[in-house]
Formats: C-alpha cells, sequence, structure tokens
C-alpha cells in the first residue's frame, strides 16, 4: 500500500494555498549578452524581449524529439535563471556547455533554493513576505502559483515564514505526500515519472503548455513539428480513477477487457477512498470513460491528454 496524504493539507492548493520547498529542484543563471537569443535555440518554449518578473514554461528536447527534462525560464530582464529538476543539472550544463561555441553566455549554478506557493491565495502570500523580487508566477498545480527563490542559508527560516502566513489565510505546508496527491488527483505528470528520456511531448501533454510552433528553431524542432502534424504516438497519458481493492504499484499493468493496455506511471491512495493514477496506455485502447483492471482494482479513464487537446481546440 502506499503512503497516503493528509486530506486537509492536501486541499489546500484549490482551497488556499499550499506551501513546499522543493529541494530536488535545481536553479541555473544563464547571463551573458547572447544569452536570451541562445537559449531561445535550446528550448521548445518562446523567450522574447525582456520581461521581468515573467515565467515561462519549456523543454529540453533531444534530436529525435523526446524530453529530455523539463523547465520554468524565470526572467530577470538583464539575465534568466532556469529552475529545473536536480537529477537532470548535470546532464543539462554538459549538454549547454557543448552548444556555446562563439557567443556570450555563462551559466552558472545556483546556491539557492524553491519554496513553491500553490493556489488561489498564493499572491497574498507574496504580498505578506514582501517576496516580489524574488517571486515568479509558476503554477505548477494548475491554479495560481508562484517560485519565491531564496538562498539555501535562509531556506529553512523562508519556508516557516511561508508556512506561518499561508496558516493566516487557511492554508498551510504540503509534504511530498501532499502533493503527489494535489497533482494526482488533477492528472498533472511529474519529469521522471510519467514522462522522460523516452517519451515525446505530445505522448504526455506537454505539447499545449510547454512546446511554441511560432518561434525560431531550436535542438529537437523538426522531430516535433513532424510527429505534431504528420505522426501518431504510440502511447497516450490517461488520468485514471482507481476503485476497490489494494492500491496496485507503479508498473503494473493496466488490462482493457483483458488486453495489456499500459503501464501504471504514477499512483496514490486519497484519503476520501480509492486512489488516482496515470499511465501510459496504447494509443488504441486509451479512450476517455474506458473501463480498466488492475489486479482487484477497477479504474476509470478519467481523461487521455491528446483528447483533451483536441476538446481545447475546437
Amino acid at each position: 500500500m502506499l503512503k497516503k496524504g493528509t486530506m486537509d493539507e492536501a486541499t489546500y492548493p484549490s482551497s488556499s494555498v499550499g506551501v513546499r520547498r522543493l529541494e530536488d529542484w535545481s536553479l541555473v543563471r544563464v547571463g551573458g549578452d547572447d544569452a536570451r537569443e541562445w537559449l531561445n535555440g535550446q528550448i521548445s518554449n518562446g523567450i522574447g524581449e525582456p520581461a521581468p518578473g515573467s515565467c515561462v514554461r519549456a523543454l529540453v528536447i533531444s534530436s529525435q524529439g523526446r524530453v529530455e527534462t523539463e523547465l520554468w525560464v524565470h526572467d530577470r530582464g538583464e539575465d534568466l535563471v532556469l529552475a529545473l529538476p536536480k537529477s537532470s543539472e548535470a546532464a543539462l550544463l554538459a549538454r549547454f556547455d557543448r552548444y556555446i561555441v562563439m557567443e556570450d553566455v555563462d551559466l552558472e549554478s545556483q546556491n539557492a533554493e524553491i519554496i513553491s506557493l500553490q493556489g488561489p491565495r498564493a499572491k497574498e502570500v507574496v504580498d505578506l513576505l514582501d517576496g516580489h523580487d524574488e517571486a515568479w508566477p509558476c503554477p505548477r498545480l494548475h491554479s495560481a502559483g508562484f517560485d519565491w527563490v531564496v538562498s539555501k542559508s535562509e531556506a529553512a527560516e523562508s519556508l516557516r515564514r511561508a508556512v506561518e502566513a499561508a496558516a493566516s489565510i487557511g492554508g498551510g505546508e504540503l509534504t511530498e505526500a501532499d502533493w503527489e496527491l494535489c497533482r494526482l488527483r488533477q492528472g498533472i505528470p511529474r519529469f521522471g515519472k510519467d514522462f522522460g528520456l523516452d517519451t515525446y511531448p505530445r505522448e504526455v501533454g506537454l505539447v499545449e503548455s510547454a512546446v511554441a510552433f511560432d518561434k525560431g528553431c531550436y535542438v529537437g524542432q523538426e522531430a516535433v513539428v513532424m510527429l505534431q502534424h504528420r505522426g501518431k504516438p504510440p502511447r497516450l497519458l490517461a488520468h485514471l480513477r482507481l476503485e476497490g481493492g489494494e492500491i496496485p504499484g507503479v508498473g503494473d499493468t493496466m488490462l482493457r477487457d483483458g488486453r495489456d493496455a499500459g503501464t501504471l506511471t504514477s499512483v496514490v491512495a486519497d484519503p476520501r477512498g480509492g486512489g488516482w493514477a496515470l499511465g501510459l496506455m496504447r494509443r488504441k485502447l486509451a479512450e476517455k470513460g474506458a473501463e480498466l483492471t488492475l489486479g482487484e482494482v477497477n479504474a476509470t479513464v478519467v481523461s487521455v491528454v491528446e483528447s483533451e487537446v483536441r476538446e481545447n481546440q475546437s
């Protein structure tokens, strides 16, 4: 059985604001006279003229069109700060260094951490903390949200202050289990779990939020464009509601009418009953409303990423 999140805490991002210290994320500064133009040639989304205080979600794509990492680009005007999973930092810096030839670009890991504030009242916490200079809009849980960047030496105290401010307006701190419950209730994929080096952006619904088709060239662009307009990915990410029996585990097989439909990538028990999961399903079997079985558990497909994209475009 998976560890359950706490129901009251896991509702903070929908009712008020939830606070979490993102110790599994890193920050990398990109500076130099050519930083903005050069970075545009490395990532899937566009960054235009300086817009201090803005934030853009993007991907780093391999030449074959697969995801090497996700990141958020925080614009400080004179330079840019990338927030990315810590597990990707070394590989990203090595790759970026290979693509700096004659450009004036500096890459520097930052001695800083992110305090993430997620929920409809997140801006109120930023105001209470007077943290506007180092807080960027960053909706990680599909609601309003901010990344508040603080020095590592001040991270513990900053977290305490943020939790205290959130509690004053009905919010509070999120544990890892709470965060997982929040994101899986909403069907939000996570790098390293639901997508990674073997997945295409379109398979897991990242095209809408992290890929621009009207920007200049970048590494991996040709493969992404071809799959978007000509191809059909073999798998699609499905959001599942689980009912009955013991909650299954990551890697378990999903069955539809006795046929292997794919594999679970994330799963969590819900204190309200049952559970939630994400899984990569075979394209031909992935359908909203489909009934699946996983051992003793019954599952219903709440949504399929590509069908959601089609609905949004219609």
